[in-house]
């Protein structure tokens, strides 16, 4: 008799410590998963809040709006870059190529340099009609929200890229940062291009009407 008691005792203990165990793997798991899920809404409110900083940086709208030939956000083709307010809104560039009379600037947006996505790059060169004066000639816009007139954006489909520019002609370029093959679509005359990676616009490059960007040095691609 008294051996069954004990082992009732027995069996009852190792039931009671087999339900301790489960219910500890279980809000370990739990946690786990509440953890991950803090971690990656973190991870989305940080990149929401640079993405709102980075376009603060060029516009006071939502968006920043890209004109064919002539701007991306406030910030104009031809305009005397001392005059534009570039360095107070956009602070020390990230990366620099300068040569006589003319120069490329780069700002990365993002945490880690090297990993940037989030990227804006302007030529100027003398301008002879502001007394030799450097002016922008070309701005590009990389992984940043931006919308046209014509309902085009970061994101867009190749196919609408098509309909809406039928004249521009295709580019292709090597990306200097990883490698990566990337087609460019070059409205000359309008004076706009739009990199794709992958079947989507991923960038915008704001150039003077009627110059091709396709003979010029352009520090983001191989050359």
């Amino acid at each position: 008799m008294m051996n069954k008691q004990k082992r009732q005792v027995i069996g009852a203990w190792l039931l009671g410590a087999l339900f301790l165990v489960v219910s500890a793997c279980a809000n370990q798991s739990q946690n786990e998963s509440t953890d991950d899920s803090l971690s990656t809404d973190s991870a989305g409110l940080t990149d929401s809040v640079i993405a709102d900083t980075v376009i603060s940086k060029f516009t006071d709208q939502e968006t920043i709006r890209v004109v064919a030939g002539n701007s991306i956000g406030d910030f104009l083709i031809g305009q005397e870059v001392e005059e534009s307010n570039l360095f107070n809104r956009l602070g020390e560039v990230d990366s620099a190529d300068a040569a006589m009379c003319k120069s490329w600037s780069m700002w990365y947006f993002d945490d880690e340099v090297n990993e940037a996505k989030r990227e804006f790059d302007l030529y100027s060169a003398c301008d002879v009609d502001i007394d030799m004066r450097k002016s922008t000639q070309v701005m590009r816009l990389g992984n940043i929200d931006f919308e046209l007139d014509n309902g085009i954006s970061l994101g867009d489909d190749l196919s609408v890229l098509k309909e809406s520019y039928p004249n521009a002609i295709e580019l292709t370029y090597t990306d200097a940062s990883n490698g990566e093959i990337i087609q460019v679509f070059d409205d000359i005359a309008e004076g706009i291009a739009f990199e794709v990676s992958n079947g989507v616009v991923r960038a915008v490059i704001v150039h003077v009407p009627d110059q091709s960007i396709e003979n010029m040095y352009l520090p983001f691609y191989q050359q």
